[in-house]
């Protein structure tokens, strides 16, 4: 079965205020990952978009 793969190829920008940036900051920094993988895994979990994980797991994480 194909494998779907992510592929980021566009560039957005935005402003947003100082306590927007330490938000973001500090949940880039307490999950490990950089500031634009905080920003896509919020727009994936309020639109539903598809997760970049392996099939076998896509079951157990959706519910």
């Amino acid at each position: 079965m194909p494998r779907k793969t992510a592929s980021y190829g566009e560039v957005v920008r935005f402003r947003i205020s100082a306590d927007e940036k330490a938000a973001l900051s500090a949940v880039s920094e307490r999950e490990g990952v950089p500031e634009s993988e905080v920003i896509r895994r919020l727009l994936r979990a309020d639109t539903g978009l598809f997760l970049p994980v392996a099939d076998v797991d896509r079951p157990a994480i959706e519910g």
